[in-house]
């Protein structure tokens, strides 16, 4: 995997444009942070470009260290809907992040509308 240089102690990865706050900060991964990176796919899947893809990386990392992905704007093909459940995964704080089942359970109810 391609790395990046970011200041003298961290790697910052190839996919850094997909990766949640403490992720980049800290190499924190887990649950929360894999249904933060989904969110991030799914926003590149809505808009055909990476989130944050105008931004060189070391702007875009600080970015998304301060302020996450919720400053990136909707999608104008996306509902309302999916949206909402896209700004819950990209929670600053990962406790405030749903699950993935939780996710799921909500796409589910969305299909069933």
């Amino acid at each position: 995997m391609r790395k990046h240089m970011y200041g003298t102690y961290n790697l910052i990865p190839a996919t850094w444009r997909y990766k949640p706050p403490e992720e980049l900060l800290h190499g924190t991964v887990g649950p929360k942070a894999d249904v933060y990176c989904w969110a991030s796919v799914v926003y590149e899947v809505f808009c055909g470009k990476e989130p944050y893809g105008d931004y060189h990386y070391g702007h875009g990392v600080v970015t998304i260290i301060k302020s996450g992905h919720c400053e990136l704007s909707k999608p104008p093909t996306m509902s309302h809907e999916l949206w909402s459940i896209m700004q819950k995964c990209w929670m600053f704080k990962p406790e405030d992040r749903p699950t993935m089942l939780q996710v799921e359970s909500e796409l589910h109810e969305l299909r069933t509308v």
